[in-house]
Parts: C-alpha cells; structure tokens; sequence
C-alpha cells in the first residue's frame, strides 16, 4: 500500500479492479474542485479552508503490488506544485503501471468538463467553429 499524504474532500479518479475478483492495483486520487455553490468564498470545502486551485492534489492512495512505483509521479507532483492536469498530460517513456496515474488525472479531467463549466466551454468552442 502507498499513500501520499492525509486525503481530503472528494475523490476525482480513480483507476484500478474492484470486487472479488479484481487483480492489480488500484489507485485513488483526490484533488481540489470548487463546488458551484463555494464560488463565492474561493477555497471553501464543506465549511473548511483548503487553499489551493482546482486541480490541485491533495493527497492520493495506492493499493497493490508495486505501490511504490505508481505514487512516485504523484509524490513528484505534489513537490513541484503541478496540477492534475500536467500529470494528464505526461508522456511516460515506456508504457509501465505508471500509466494508471495518467488514466485517474484524465478521468479528473472529464468529470470537470461534465460539470457546468465545461458545458460553458462546450457552448463557446461550438459557437467559435
């Protein structure tokens, strides 16, 4: 089991087998996303001050084998200040367990499309072309 620091708030991706009968490992990633009805008070999170921008980790856990090797980029991430979207956007040299972490930062990314602001930027880009 890997963990990178204390989660918080709500999970955003998450890739790996579940139930029974599930092999490998699975990885769960949390990170910061502002909910519509916060806009106003810029950091909130069910009454508590987080800081930070969307997108940013906040903490992320890893069960299986070979943990390790999955929560390294993230750990890396966290140091430097990336966002999940950087980490999305990564281009691993070879195609390794590492990979995972690139799916769960994709899926943050397409639940923060779905939400109303991506329906907005849907509208905008259709409108543009």
């Amino acid at each position: 089991m890997g963990h990178l620091h204390r989660p918080r708030g709500r999970a955003r991706g998450a890739v790996g087998g579940r139930g029974r009968g599930a092999r490998g490992p699975h990885l769960l990633l949390r990170a910061r996303r502002p909910r519509p009805r916060d806009r106003r008070r810029r950091g909130a999170w069910r009454g508590e001050d987080l800081g930070g921008h969307p997108g940013t980790i906040l903490g992320a856990t890893v069960l299986g084998s070979r943990a390790g090797e999955l929560l390294m980029p993230l750990v890396l991430a966290k140091k430097n200040g990336l966002k999940l979207a950087r980490v999305a956007g990564t281009i691993f040299p070879y195609p390794t367990m590492v990979e995972g972490v690139k799916r769960a930062a994709d899926a943050y990314q397409r639940a923060r499309l779905e939400g109303p602001g991506g329906t907005i930027l849907k509208k905008v880009i259709s409108w543009l072309t």
